[in-house]
């Protein structure tokens, strides 16, 4: 038995997990005079820190780049630019916060549905003034198929439904496409209107017109 195994078996036996090592620190005191923590890895020290610092109005006042051997770079892009990295930015944001989404459960991939809500939420935080507020257990996907499935259920608008919704947590959300039970004024449960949208959404995939390329193939000439 293999030590990964060794410790599989004695936490299904009640075992505590181990705990996590405490992040290590270099501390290094840079050409500026300020100091900086590098964290320590397997391969020694992380080579470099990124920072930006804003304006009291808050605008962009610098980015800064620390290294591990103490220099220190400050860049202050010239106003000619400003435009460009700002949407360099927005769109690095607005990317970033796809990448933790995950297809629906019995999904492969991720819906566009799902992606537009996801970015659609953000914008209306960052309009706000809201840079970060995804909560832990957010960034699934399934979320435009329930919204779908909830106007249908019970005939209310996109805005009330997702009023709804705001503050359920995953399982909640899961168990809501399940529901076998309640039905609605037309005589359908959750599970019956989510069945179908997902039917109907899989039915208008890319499709693949196999037979004809296997009539391609017998077309082709045996190999010598």
């Amino acid at each position: 038995m293999s030590a990964q195994e060794s410790e599989v078996a004695a936490q299904a036996n009640g075992a505590a997990k181990p705990k996590k090592a405490p992040t290590e620190y270099l501390t290094v005191e840079m050409e500026d005079g300020s100091k900086d923590q590098f964290v320590i890895g397997k391969n020694g020290p992380k080579k470099m820190n990124k920072y930006y610092d804003l304006n009291e109005n808050g605008t962009f006042k610098h980015a800064r780049f620390n290294f591990v051997n103490g220099r220190v770079l400050t860049v202050v892009p010239p106003a000619s630019l400003h435009g460009q990295f700002l949407g360099h930015g927005v769109i690095q944001k607005y990317g970033d916060e796809l990448a933790g989404l995950k297809p629906a459960e019995g999904q492969s991939e991720v819906d566009p549905d799902d992606m537009y809500l996801t970015l659609e939420e953000l914008n209306e935080n960052i309009q706000q003034g809201k840079w970060s507020t995804r909560a832990a257990g957010d960034g699934l996907g399934g979320t435009s198929l329930l919204i779908q499935a909830l106007m249908e259920y019970g005939g209310k608008p996109l805005e009330v439904i997702k009023a709804f919704l705001k503050d359920k947590d995953k399982t909640f959300k899961d168990k809501l496409k399940l529901d076998d039970k309640r039905k609605n004024a037309a005589g359908l449960t959750m599970k019956q209107i989510v069945d179908r949208i997902q039917t109907e959404k899989a039915s208008k995939g890319a499709k693949v017109d196999t037979s004809a390329a296997l009539d391609d193939l017998d077309a082709m000439g045996a190999s010598a």
